[in-house]
């Protein structure tokens, strides 16, 4: 930083990436007030120079546009480059190239973080400089700065949460308006909640990346996409949701790390959660996270999971830290440490675990076997819209125990959807 100031380059003018711009001109005042630091946006890196909103944008807020990333590299004024262009390539190479050129890197970008975070961390060390990344998970939520700080010195046991706010959305008006998959889906996409193409979020791919930072963060490891179990949710059919909530839960795609003595759970996947617990309440496309640790307890924490405005203010957050870490010497919250995996290794599947299987018979007369019924703690016979369904109650089963007992229940009939239970 020269002469008490902070100058910014912006790599992305998109949604986020304007409302950064905004928010930066808008709390200058109150930084500087605060700090002593002037904080200014320089540059914005764009596709092309001549698009007519983006030159709007430059003119309103005083900075240059820019379609060449060496300008923003070789320009020594730039103190900090803020990633938002989203997606791996070209953004994972834009990031090792600042930070080789002693930039800090602020960026909202979980699919680089999640990946190669083992680089790009001690990269920044290498080259004296640091990455925020408040803005990766969970959009407005704060999570990445308080697992380095305020849990540094506790032992998390687990983090659950509600990580995607599309399947959140989606799952919520199938069960509230009674809307099929598809019909929910489009509804997404038509209000700007899910993309054209839903893949990522609707497989748990997204909330993947997600659940691979969290444990960066809580457990010191780098977990690779194949270390997760990932479940999305295009299977779940509209009875299963009107089934559970009959009997007092709610379906919701759930991201956790857990730790099970040495090993780690990483999983995506839907589940059933009771209704009088706070996850339970999280509807439409709002996001939660619930960390459980051995000294604070239990702490949740909820809010808008994506967003412009959400988004943006988490990317603030983070180059406030950095003005204060660098001009006040406060600790620096989203210090670059790099470390090994420790003892833990990944579970490759996850424990015997209760399931709430919803089916429908072909022949309702039709008895169960003895050993279903060494499988099963209780049965429930359900009507929903003139239509009979049962909701079985497995006992605890390992995943060979539920193939077995899921594929002599199909010769019965028709097995919607078998999901565990949660704490």
């Amino acid at each position: 930083m020269e002469g008490k100031k902070l100058r910014i380059a912006m790599l992305g003018l998109g949604s986020v990436g304007s409302k950064v711009v905004e928010l930066v001109t808008k709390n200058s005042e109150y930084l500087y007030q605060r700090t002593g630091v002037q904080v200014e946006i320089v540059y914005g890196l764009v596709r092309s120079i001549l698009e007519e909103d983006k030159k709007k944008l430059a003119k309103n807020y005083q900075f240059q546009l820019t379609d060449s990333y060496d300008d923003i590299l070789s320009d020594d004024s730039i103190d900090v480059v803020v990633e938002l262009i989203g997606r791996v390539s070209p953004a994972k190479e834009y990031i090792v190239r600042a930070l080789k050129a002693k930039k800090h890197v602020v960026t909202a970008n979980k699919d680089v973080m999640a990946q190669y975070a083992h680089e790009l961390l001690p990269l920044a060390n290498q080259h004296g400089v640091t990455i925020g990344y408040e803005a990766s998970v969970a959009g407005g939520i704060p999570i990445v700065n308080p697992l380095k700080t305020q849990f540094s010195l506790d032992t998390i046991t687990s983090i659950r949460g509600i990580l995607n706010g599309t399947t959140n959305f989606i799952l919520t008006k199938m069960l509230n308006e009674s809307l099929s998959y598809e019909e929910a889906l489009t509804l997404a996409q038509e209000l700007g909640f899910a993309e054209s193409d839903p893949t990522n979020d609707v497989e748990g791919i997204d909330a993947a990346y997600k659940v691979m930072i969290l444990a960066q963060l809580a457990y010191h490891v780098y977990p690779k996409m194949e270390d997760v179990q990932i479940d999305g949710i295009t299977a779940i059919h509209p009875a299963q949701l009107a089934v559970a909530k009959q009997f007092g839960y709610k379906i919701k795609l759930l991201g956790e790390v857990k730790a099970i003595g040495n090993e780690l759970s990483l999983r995506v996947a839907p589940a059933l959660v009771s209704d009088q617990t706070s996850l339970a309440l999280i509807d439409n496309e709002t996001n939660a996270l619930q960390v459980n640790s051995t000294q604070i307890g239990q702490s949740f924490l909820s809010g808008p999971g994506a967003g412009a405005a959400p988004t943006a203010t988490s990317v603030l957050a983070d180059i406030q830290a950095l003005i204060e870490k660098k001009e006040l010497g406060t600790s620096n919250q989203f210090a670059p440490v790099f470390f090994e995996n420790l003892e833990f290794t990944f579970l490759a599947e996850s424990p015997a675990e209760k399931m709430g299987i919803v089916m429908k018979k072909a022949n309702a007369s039709q008895k169960f076997t003895n050993d279903q019924l060494a499988d099963i703690q209780s049965i429930h016979h359900v009507s929903i819209a003139d239509d009979a369904y049962e909701w079985l109650v497995t006992n605890p089963l390992t995943s060979e125990q539920l193939h077995d007992l899921l594929e002599s229940l199909n010769r019965m009939g028709s097995v919607l959807g078998a999901l565990p239970f949660v704490d």
